[in-house]
């Protein structure tokens, strides 16, 4: 995929051969974090806005599931599915999810703030920030942006 990648002739292309790979499923966005489930991260929690509805949050979490599982027959892992380890949530619900003295490394990926109007994304940054800062236990912070999941290039500025 890199490879492709790179040999794009220009941004349209770029961005057909991801809306490509994002409709076929080929993009998983949670293969970063396989190598380390069960340990050193026993679960993930995925945030991927201030607020979600039980619904939205119900259908994220299987696709999430069903993408990060996709080929347990074909290639098994011995921990096994992720589906017990894995919860989506809203921002405003994580404080609630964070167990007393667990060890914690959070992401920032930036494509969080896409859905944020323009006017209140720098609030709702040192919100989340702020939150971060005061978590206990907190082992690491890395911040990305993943652009293959935004919709269009004015969602990643």
């Amino acid at each position: 995929m890199r490879e492709r990648l790179r040999r794009v002739g220009s941004l349209e292309e770029r961005r057909n051969l991801l809306d490509q790979w994002r409709k076929a499923g080929a993009i998983q966005c949670y293969n970063w974090i396989e190598p380390l489930m069960p340990a050193p991260i026993s679960r993930m929690i995925w945030v991927p806005g201030p607020t979600l509805s039980k619904t939205s949050a119900t259908e994220r979490q299987e696709r999430a599931v069903r993408q990060s599982d996709g080929h347990l027959e074909a290639a098994p892992r011995q921990s096994q599915s992720f589906r017990e380890r894995c919860r989506v949530i809203g921002f405003d619900q994580l404080r609630g999810e964070l167990k007393e003295g667990e060890p914690i490394v959070v992401t920032i990926d930036l494509d969080y703030f896409a859905e944020v109007p323009a006017g209140r994304r720098a609030q709702e940054f040192e919100r989340v920030w702020k939150f971060v800062a005061e978590c206990r236990n907190l082992r690491a912070v890395t911040i990305a942006i993943s652009r293959p999941y935004l919709k269009n290039d004015a969602d990643a500025r």
